[in-house]
């Protein structure tokens, strides 16, 4: 086993962990309104900034150790995105848990049509003969096209709503 099979069960081990963390215990409750997701503290915001910088600085020594580097670039930003997107704000209130639901909302729009996109586009007859690379790393790259866009969409929201009250 190299390094990246290492990396791979360590980092399965902490997203299943933060998964539990997110999902609550009152989860069997089928009422919209009630739902509630446990967020991560605020401080996970700076794990996240801090593997987005660890993540860069070895990137450069990957890029020159294997040719897959890319998985590893994408993979921990996606990483960074979930954790950002998932901590809450130093004054957590039910705009800021509106907002995030529907960044969420958009984020799932986006993914979905993003794939269905690369579908029509990657089934037509003139672009099948292209070889791209291997489809793993396409669909992690649409994933986080779309927590980067719920990122962007919750802190634009954010900023508007706090310009407009002042």
């Amino acid at each position: 086993m190299n390094f990246f099979d290492f990396y791979a069960m360590f980092l399965s081990v902490i997203l299943v962990f933060l998964l539990g963390w997110l999902l609550p215990l009152s989860g069997k409750s089928f009422d919209v309104l009630k739902l509630r997701l446990d967020l991560f503290p605020n401080w996970f915001k700076f794990i996240a900034l801090g593997w987005v910088l660890l993540t860069l600085a070895l990137t450069i020594f990957v890029f020159y150790l294997d040719e897959k580097w890319e998985y590893f670039l994408v993979v921990n930003l996606n990483f960074s995105f979930f954790l950002l997107l998932f901590s809450k704000e130093k004054e957590e209130d039910e705009f800021s848990e509106q907002i995030r639901l529907k960044a969420f909302l958009y984020a799932f729009i986006t993914y979905l049509t993003i794939i269905i996109l690369f579908g029509a586009v990657y089934g037509s007859p003139s672009m099948s003969e292209i070889s791209f690379v291997n489809s793993n790393i396409v669909l992690q790259i649409f994933l986080g096209v779309a927590l980067l866009s719920a990122l962007v969409y919750f802190y634009v929201s954010k900023y508007k709503f706090s310009k407009e009250n002042k």
